[in-house]
Order: C-alpha cells, then sequence, then structure tokens
C-alpha cells in the first residue's frame, strides 16, 4: 500500500474583536485593555499552522495514520511567535473525513477527500486544507498469495495485443455518490492467470481488488467508502493480469458526481418471466412488485403488463393485462403492499383497450384522475381505428368531465389526432406522441397503403411529440385542456418505413426537457410477423426554444435499441439521471456469443434488454446543442439475463427490498 497525503495548504487570517473567522470561528477579545498602545490589540494577532504540508493514511477497512502539526501566534511587536497548540480551537470543517485527536495530533481518517482545518487563539484565527487518501486491498477468500506477490515481480509486457481490455464500466462514465457496487468487466489478458483492478484518483485513493475470474466487484461497505472518498472526481480504474509477465489494460474513467440518487424505485416488466419488479435503485435489490387482494400477479410473459405507469408521488399503479383490460392499485395504508383499485375488465367503459396512462400529480388539491390511452376495438390488426386520450377516475374508472372531445376536434390540420402515451406535469401541462393512423404512405406501398397501426393501441409511425395546457376547474369539476404545441415534429421519408417516429414522452422533475424514443420507421412493430424495430434511440427536447438532441452517448452504438426514459423524480445539483432500456452489452455477461434464454428475446433481436442510466448535464441541457449526456451505467440490482422493459422511476412509497 502506498503513503497518502494530508496536506496543509498555509492561509493566515486576522480579525478584529468579535468579527467572525472561516467555518463560523469568532475572534474572542483575549483579556486586555481597549488601548491597543498598552497592551497590544487582538487584531493584530496572527496565527498561522505549522508544517504546511503533512501525511494521512487511511486504511480500507478501518485504521489511519496520525500526522502532527502545531499552531503558532504572533503578537503586534512579538519578537518571536508562541506555540499555542495546547489552548487553540481546532475542527475539521468534514468531520466524517477526519478528526482531531488530540492538541495537535490530526487521525482517524476514514476515507479520501478533502477538507479544512480551522484553528482559532488569542482572537487570531487561520485555516489549511486537509487531504486524506484512500488506500487499501480487497482480497477474495483462498486467493493464492503467492501470485498476490507476482504483481509485483513480473516484468511488464509492452505488447498490446496481450492487455486486458475492459468491458465494462463504460470510459467516461458519470456515477451518483451512492451507486451500489459496479462489477468491473474485461477481456483475457495474455496468459493471466489471476487479475487485479486499480483504482486511483489522484490524492485520495489507491486501492487494489483481486480476482481470478474476467469480473471483479466490490462488497457494499468497502465500496461506499471508495466512491465516498472520490465523490466530485474521476477515478480511473485500470486492470492488471498476472502470468509470466504482467499486462495492463488502458483506463477507462469514471467520474463520481457529488449528486446523489433519492429515495426511490423502478417498477418494470421483466417480461422473460413474466413478472413485474421493483427495484430499489440506491440499494440496487429488486423484488417481484408485492400486491394483495387482486388477480394482478400474470405469472407468465404472454399476460403483459409492460403497459404500465406509477404516479410522480409513487402510491398509484395502472396496467393492461388480459386483452389489454385497464386495472389500477393503489399503494396500501401500511405501505407493504398495492392493492387493487380496479380490476381489468371492470368498471371501464366496454369496447375500449387501453394502454400507457398518467396520474393527476395534483391529486391532493384537485382531486384523483388518470389520463389513458385509449384504443378502438379493431376486427384485426393494421385495420382502421383511433387512439384518444380519457380522463377517469382512478379509483371507479368514471369518466371524469372534460373538454377532450371538443378540444380533439379543434386540433390543428396537418397535426395528427391519434393520441398515445401520456405523461402529466405538476407544472400543469401534459406531453403525448400524435399521430395520423389514416395518413397515407408516401410510397404507397402495399400490404400497408396507410399508417394503420395494431389494435394494442400502443403502437405508432410518423408521430410527433405535443403537449398542451390542463387545468382544473373547480367549479364546473372540470379539466381543461389547452391548445397543442408541437415539441418535435416527425420527419416524413420516402416510405412509412424510413419515416421518422417519436413515442413515449416522459417530463424531466424541471420541466425543462421532454425525454422520448425515437425510431426509424414504425414503432415498436409494423405487422405482427415483423421483427421488432431495433433502431431505437433517446432524444430530448428543450420546452424553452424546441432545440431537440439526440443523446448519441446514452443510446450507445447503432442497433442498440434504447427506449423508454424515465427521468430521476429530483433533480440533482449537476445532473438530471435517465433510465432507460437498451440491448446494448453488457461486459461479457450479457453480450452476443452469450447462451441467453429465450424468452429472453424479443422476436428477431439477439440481446436481453437490461436498463440502464445516464447522466444528463443540467448546464448543457440549458443552452447549445451539444449532447449534455454521458455514457450510461448499467443498473446493480437487475437481472442481467432477463429482459427488463419500460422502467417507471418514482419516489419510493412501498418498502423495497432490502
Amino acid at each position: 500500500m502506498r503513503a497518502s497525503v494530508i496536506c496543509f495548504a498555509l492561509s493566515v487570517i486576522s480579525f478584529g474583536c468579535g468579527s467572525s473567522g472561516p467555518g463560523g470561528y469568532t475572534a474572542a477579545f483575549d483579556g486586555g485593555t481597549d488601548d491597543a498602545t498598552a497592551t497590544g490589540d487582538a487584531a493584530s494577532v496572527v496565527l498561522r499552522v505549522e508544517p504546511p504540508d503533512v501525511s494521512i493514511v487511511a486504511t480500507l477497512g478501518g485504521g489511519s495514520t496520525t500526522a502532527a502539526f502545531k499552531v503558532f501566534a504572533r503578537g503586534a511587536g512579538a519578537p518571536a511567535e508562541t506555540d499555542v497548540t495546547a489552548t487553540a480551537s481546532v475542527t475539521l470543517s468534514d468531520p466524517t473525513l477526519a478528526s482531531v485527536t488530540a492538541p495537535g495530533t490530526v487521525g482517524n481518517a476514514t476515507r479520501g477527500g478533502t477538507s479544512t482545518l480551522y484553528a482559532s487563539a488569542q482572537g487570531g484565527t487561520a485555516s489549511a486544507t486537509v487531504h486524506t487518501k484512500l488506500t487499501g486491498e480487497i482480497v477474495p477468500a483462498g486467493f493464492d498469495p503467492g501470485t498476490k506477490g507476482s504483481f509485483g515481480t513480473a516484468p511488464i509486457d509492452p505488447a498490446p495485443p496481450n492487455a486486458p481490455k475492459i468491458e465494462y464500466p463504460l470510459d467516461g462514465v458519470i456515477v451518483p455518490s451512492n451507486i451500489p457496487p459496479m462489477q468491473v468487466q474485461w477481456t483475457p489478458g495474455g496468459d493471466s492467470k489471476a487479475y487485479r483492478v486499480h483504482l486511483t484518483a489522484a490524492d485520495v485513493l489507491d486501492v487494489y481488488v483481486y480476482s481470478v475470474t474476467r469480473e471483479a466487484i466490490a462488497d457494499v461497505v468497502p465500496w461506499a467508502s471508495i466512491v465516498s472518498s472520490v465523490a466530485g472526481k474521476t477515478m480511473a480504474v485500470v486492470v492488471e493480469g498476472v502470468g509470466a509477465s504482467l499486462h495492463l489494460s488502458p483506463p477507462v474513467h469514471v467520474k463520481v458526481a457529488t449528486d446523489r440518487i433519492d429515495d426511490s424505485a423502478i417498477y418494470y416488466w421483466e417480461s422473460s418471466s413474466g413478472s413485474m419488479h421493483v427495484l430499489d435503485v440506491g440499494a440496487g435489490k429488486n423484488a417481484v412488485l408485492p400486491v394483495t387482494g387482486s388477480a394482478f400477479a400474470p405469472g407468465s410473459p404472454s399476460q403483459c403488463v409492460a403497459c404500465h405507469s406509477v404516479s410522480r408521488d409513487g402510491t398509484r399503479f395502472s396496467y393492461t393485462t388480459g386483452g389489454f383490460a385497464l386495472g389500477t392499485l393503489k399503494a396500501a395504508a401500511d405501505k407493504k403492499s398495492f392493492a387493487a383499485a380496479i380490476e381489468p375488465g371492470t368498471k371501464v367503459p366496454a369496447g375500449s383497450k387501453w394502454t400507457y396512462a398518467a396520474f393527476n400529480p395534483s391529486e391532493a388539491t384537485t382531486g384523483a384522475a388518470v389520463l389513458v390511452t385509449k384504443a378502438d376495438v379493431t376486427a384485426a390488426q393494421n385495420a382502421a381505428g383511433n387512439v384518444r386520450l380519457a380522463l377517469l377516475d382512478p379509483d371507479t374508472g368514471a369518466e371524469l368531465g372534460s373538454n377532450l372531445a371538443a378540444w380533439l376536434s379543434a386540433f390543428p390540420a396537418g397535426l395528427g389526432r391519434d393520441l398515445l402515451q401520456p405523461d402529466w406535469s405538476p407544472g400543469g401541462f401534459v406531453v403525448f406522441a400524435s399521430y395520423d393512423s389514416e395518413m397515407a404512405n408516401p410510397d404507397g406501398a402495399s400490404p400497408l397503403p396507410k399508417a394503420y397501426v395494431r389494435d394494442l393501441g400502443d403502437d405508432a409511425v410518423a408521430s410527433s411529440i405535443v403537449e398542451a395546457s390542463i387545468a382544473w376547474d373547480s367549479a364546473k369539476g372540470t379539466y381543461t385542456l389547452g391548445a397543442p404545441k408541437v415539441l418535435t415534429p416527425s420527419k416524413l421519408g420516402a416510405s412509412l418505413d424510413v419515416t421518422e417516429t417519436n413515442v413515449l414522452p416522459q417530463i424531466a422533475p424541471d420541466d425543462s426537457l421532454v425525454a422520448f424514443t425515437r425510431s426509424t420507421g414504425w414503432w415498436p412493430i409494423r405487422l405482427q410477423s415483423d421483427v421488432i424495430n431495433g433502431s431505437g434511440r433517446i432524444v430530448v427536447v428543450r420546452r424553452s426554444d424546441g432545440v431537440t438532441t439526440e443523446l448519441a452517448n446514452a443510446s450507445g452504438p447503432a442497433d442498440s435499441n434504447s427506449t423508454w426514459p424515465q427521468w430521476a423524480p429530483t433533480v440533482g445539483s449537476e445532473y438530471l439521471w435517465l433510465a432507460f432500456s437498451s440491448e446494448r452489452p453488457y461486459g461479457h455477461i450479457m453480450a452476443p456469443g452469450v447462451a441467453l434464454p429465450p424468452a429472453c428475446l424479443p422476436q428477431g433481436r439477439s440481446l436481453c434488454k437490461n436498463m440502464w442510466i445516464a447522466a444528463v448535464d443540467k448546464q448543457k441541457a440549458k443552452s447549445g446543442t451539444l449532447d449534455p449526456s454521458a455514457p450510461p451505467f448499467w443498473l446493480p440490482g437487475q437481472t442481467a439475463l432477463a429482459s427488463a422493459v419500460s422502467p417507471r422511476w418514482t419516489k419510493a412509497v412501498v418498502v423495497g427490498p432490502k
């Protein structure tokens, strides 16, 4: 292990009587008279800390070295400094990082980081910057000590083809400071028989994690120390493989943000097992969604409830199943499960099918309501039919009073009146996808001369993202939607198969952006017999000026099929966090060539769909056209060899898995 440094960067400050010093210190009068010429003025007392550079090592798992320092004071006209260490008041701005263990001694370092030391005596104050470095090793049980020692003795192999290559995490990824343990995965390295992962960050971190396989992961407690040490900094990750030689991978860089993921959960449909799951984002654990007193529990992939929604406060849940019949749930009073409100096939008007919904985010002041996608029943797929929006009571299924019918009939010319996939902001507006099912195919191609959709009502082509205000009239007891405004129009191609399609809009928690899925052609499928469209990518539109930017960094390479964007429920200090489903490889654990469960693969696709999260830079997103997203990280806690679709990220209400 290598020594680390606690540096006292000298800063000398003096204050008059009663003035406030750094860190809230108050310089007190030292007992002399008010006549500065007779006894000396406390304002002229100058403090300094010696030495200016001190080293402390924090050991992973506990323990640290100590460092000595002294505090000196000099009064006006005094011939020499006086050592006031024993009587000085000394504290650290971050007491969780280290502490003053005795007069003139700093120790008990728990992690790497930076703090400020404040010294106060005789009415003067001084400050110094404190740096600590976390060092240590994580060695699995049974790891050969001889092999461990060979990392320090084997000659370095300079040949690049023999070097391991890190497959995960992705270079340039940004993660929250409380992310659950991340696995590191890599390709084989020459003749390597064992590996170690070297995690470093200047001045704050120098840790090794050993492994005999091509993966390594730290336990929860040491991992928490590692990421807390580098919060706000970038950590370099290098894999070292050892055999006859030492093989070093190129580094991958992981920035750990100061942002933390809040107490939130993601509800997602695990299509490969036919079950709804809830994942505690901070804990990185998931379980089947707890439901009581309901026919909700599906039990097979054929009982799809992927078209689900969760309210922004996490208390309500909607879904469709059994031929796209609508059902709703509500969090039980004990917050241990959800219970049925509307059972599928009951309480709602007959003759319709239902898909994505959006709950009223202001239920406490305006009443319970859910804006639902309502599809007309059609005789066959891709037959004539329409998709509308309807406002329902989520407890009874009764339609609520609104201007929806008149609002739809007054739509501007050229704007499709088939509406689906709404989202509802507390800011008083809704967004949705809009297309025209009667639009003629530009090439007139058979068998789809028009933009008919499946009778399920969750498909679209040539769709735009539209917003409209929504207000509650308490006197009339009705909802009123305002004039529609196109945020992002579709771009028509030579045929519908190459037309730009925009679907699944979701409003950022600060209302600044709307994220959505963009595909080329029909999404997600044109005919039931077709291969599922794999061109999905994540896009955001800025509501202030309509600037639309594809999040190429987040979406990944072509054919990653990144879809279903969903924002974290709160805004971080630096970033917005965006979850989505994607078919990009997860290292070599879920990758081309790996034997994958057939139930994990939708028709025509070759990889399972897993959930990823990307940081979206708030400042970059406010202006300009540069991609504000970073490469994403794989969401810990999900099952890699299962298909996780339609994540819904909201506040945690029901007690999640621990």
